[in-house]
Parts: structure tokens; C-alpha cells; sequence
């Protein structure tokens, strides 16, 4: 007998489920009696011994999915959501009393991508702080560190996230693997983008792309175009479009639609930046489309809280304001509170392009409280942003106005602030 013809034997006794495709599990009443009999140690059997193989296996998998490497990713994603109570039970196991603690920080640098792109961020931090407790090696360091780096981005804390992600690179050098080293280029350039230093963003993520491109990673090389490419949008270089239209390209190539919702922003981004409003929101759309299809809420998020702006700079107020409640709705699910701040922001500026100048001082303030109990980092396009709404605001309502409306606003919840916005 075959072990496909025991599998649909057991399945035809209820004692394995099948999900129609390829995989299998058995119910949980008998995974439960199976471990308590490992645990009892009843013919001879051995749960550490169990435990430890179990994990092996996940390490084996999560690397070979892990977001944030380098080379084609195929059916990574849906494998890791599928394996993730697997996954889970393994990091229990390695981080418990009789565990392997190197062997779960290693499981968790190539989780880390995965669950930030999930919106997981509470469980990603969770393993994250046990993981950079251990004494690793550099390339588990370097991938722990830019999941930390990685977490923080996708939050807004750039400030952390530079930190993290400046380490994770030095560890990536010390090992000598130039597809690592590029890998944590690219998290310390978005960091580097998210704090202004465009020229020292553009560097690295020139140099990870050239790498890339050496070793003849389509793929790798389309995630660093396509984060480049955001940077040259803010350099307004004109070869902004053009680099992001690449990485699109690599990665249709590559067959990656995570990373693809990254690079349809980004060109989004680029589109918005030169004027093209229309072709910028049919991208953010695209990118919008493929986030929920495949089930990436950071993707999500992102490319929804860009086509509020755009839908702004169109002068469509109905449905940018419409947008950034989604964002912000979005965004408390998950906690992501850097993401509520924008939305929060981005509703603001709705107010303003609609005259109702108290109303966006209000919202202005619920953000401003926001983005102080998060640790929300101010970047240098954000206070610029922020001084412009409080200029124009001030001269508005005048400056007695203007402070009673931010300390209105200030003592408001997200949702309360939502609620200023007629329906």
C-alpha cells in the first residue's frame, strides 16, 4: 500500500482530514491523544525527540519561504498560512526549557516578512524579542534584526527600524553571502527612505539591485527596483516610472504577487508624483485588488492610504474621504497605529480641500495624540506636511482657534474622529 492509498483510507475512517488538494491532517482529538502518548513515552516513542524534528522541518520550510530572501518563491505564502500552527508549536518547543533557542531564531528571521505583510505584528514582535535574545550566528542575526527592522518599517518607526536594520547589515557583511547582504540592503534603504536621507536610501538599494542583477535574481532584483523607485519619487528623478515599471516586470516574472502589491505601489507612488493621477489609480487599484486576492493586509493598507491621496489630488473628496476611513478602520484591527496616524492625517487634509478648516484641526489633533502614544516617528515629509496643514489651518481659524480645535481633537479616539466626517 502506497502512503497515498493509507492517507484516503484514513481519510475514508475519519481519521485525516483532506483539504481537497495536497495536504492532510489528522483531527485534533487524535493529534491531542497522539502527543500525549509521545509524552508518556508508550512504545518507546519520544516527544523531545518529536519536537526537535518538527522543527527542523520548519526551519527547513520558512527559509525557503522567507519573504525577504532571495531567489522565486513559489506557492510560499499559502504554505506558511497552512503551516502556521506547525510553526507555531515548533517556536514553543525551541524557545521552551528543553528547546533549541538558535534554531527557533532562525525560524523566526524567515517568519518575521511573512507575518508583517500579514499585519501580525503583535505575534511577529512577540518571537522577534525572544529571538534577539539569543546568542546567533551573523546570518541568523541578520535575518532576526531585519525582521525587527521590517516590523518597525511597516509601523512607521523609522527611527527603530534604521537602528535594526544598519546592525542587520553589518552581521549580512560579516558572513560574506552578497544575496543576504543585499536582502538587508534593501530593508536598510527603506528605512534610510522613511527618515529623509534619500541619498544614502538610493545607495543602498542601487547596490542591492546591482547585486541582484549579478547574480541573476529577477526577483530580488524587482523587490530593491521597486523600493528604489519610491526613493527616486522623492529625489524627483525622472527615472522614477521607469524603475518601478522594471520591478513590476521582474516580479510578474517571478511569479511573486506579495511582493508584487510593493511594486505596483510604488509605481502608484512614481505615477502620483509626476501629475498622472489617473494612471497612478488605476495602480494603487491594481495593487489593491492583488493585496486582498492573496491575503496581504500590509500590502492593503499601503496602497489603500496612497489611493485616498490620490483620489485627493483628483479633488474626488467623497472618496478620498471615504478611503481614509477605510485605513484607519483597517488599521485598528491590526494595531498598526502608524497606519491609523496617516489615515487620521489623510482625512485632515479631506477636510481642508473641503473648507471645513475646524473639523480638519480636530482630526489633526486626534493624529497628533495618536503618533505621541504610539512612538509614531515624525519623518521629515511628514513634519513638512504637518507644518504646511498648521500654517494654512492657522491662518484659518487663527491661532486661539486653531490650539482650542488640536486640543478637542487631541482628547478624541480614532474612532471619534472618524465620526466628524458626515456620512
Amino acid at each position: 500500500m502506497t502512503a497515498l492509498d493509507l492517507l484516503t483510507t484514513l481519510v475514508g475512517r475519519s481519521l485525516v482530514v483532506s483539504d481537497g488538494r495536497d495536504r492532510y491532517r489528522l483531527l485534533d482529538t487524535l493529534r491531542a491523544f497522539a502527543r500525549s502518548r509521545l509524552a508518556d513515552g508508550a512504545h518507546g516513542l519520544d516527544l523531545g525527540l518529536a519536537e526537535r524534528r518538527l522543527a527542523a522541518w520548519i526551519r527547513t520550510v520558512v527559509i525557503a519561504c522567507d519573504p525577504y530572501s532571495h531567489g522565486p518563491l513559489p506557492d510560499a505564502w499559502p504554505r506558511v498560512r497552512l503551516d502556521l500552527p506547525s510553526i507555531r508549536a515548533a517556536l514553543e518547543w525551541a524557545f521552551g526549557p528543553e528547546g533549541d533557542r538558535p534554531t527557533g531564531a532562525r525560524i523566526v528571521g524567515a517568519l518575521a516578512g511573512t507575518l508583517a505583510l500579514s499585519g501580525e505584528f503583535a505575534e511577529a514582535s512577540r518571537w522577534l524579542t525572544l529571538a534577539a535574545g539569543v546568542d546567533s550566528d551573523d546570518e541568523t542575526m541578520a535575518t532576526v534584526l531585519r525582521g525587527v527592522a521590517v516590523v518597525d518599517l511597516y509601523q512607521g518607526r523609522f527611527d527603530e527600524a534604521l537602528r535594526a536594520a544598519e546592525r542587520a547589515h553589518e552581521h549580512a557583511t560579516r558572513t560574506g553571502v552578497e544575496e543576504l547582504v543585499a536582502s538587508c540592503a534593501i530593508t536598510f534603504g527603506s528605512a534610510a527612505w522613511g527618515l529623509g536621507e534619500l541619498g544614502r536610501s538610493s545607495a543602498l538599494l542601487r547596490d542591492a539591485a546591482a547585486t541582484f542583477d549579478r547574480v541573476g535574481d529577477v526577483r530580488g532584483r524587482g523587490f530593491a527596483l521597486a523600493r528604489l523607485a519610491r526613493t527616486l519619487s522623492d529625489l524627483a528623478d525622472p527615472d522614477a516610472v521607469e524603475t518601478a515599471t522594471a520591478a513590476v516586470d521582474d516580479l510578474e516574472a517571478s511569479q511573486d504577487d506579495w511582493v508584487g502589491v510593493v511594486a505596483l505601489d510604488h509605481l502608484a507612488y512614481a505615477l502620483l508624483a509626476t501629475g498622472d493621477h489617473r494612471a497612478a489609480a488605476v495602480r494603487a487599484e491594481q495593487a489593491i485588488t492583488l493585496a486582498e486576492r492573496i491575503g496581504s493586509f500590509s500590502g492593503h493598507l499601503g496602497a489603500l492610504s496612497l489611493l485616498g491621496r490620490i483620489r485627493l489630488a483628483e479633488g474626488d473628496l467623497g472618496a478620498a474621504r471615504d478611503v481614509q476611513q477605510r485605513v484607519v478602520t483597517a488599521a485598528l484591527r491590526v494595531r498598526n497605529l502608524g497606519a491609523v496616524t496617516d489615515g487620521l492625517d489623510g482625512l485632515a487634509d479631506v477636510f481642508i480641500a473641503a473648507g471645513q478648516h475646524a473639523l480638519a484641526a480636530m482630526a489633526a489633533g486626534a493624529a497628533d495624540s495618536m503618533r505621541r502614544r504610539s512612538g509614531v516617528v515624525v519623518t521629515r515629509r511628514r513634519a513638512t506636511r504637518a507644518e504646511a496643514r498648521l500654517a494654512l489651518l492657522g491662518a484659518e481659524l487663527g491661532p486661539e482657534a486653531l490650539d482650542d480645535r488640536l486640543r478637542a481633537g487631541r482628547s478624541l479616539t480614532p474612532l471619534d474622529a472618524l465620526a466628524l466626517a458626515p456620512s
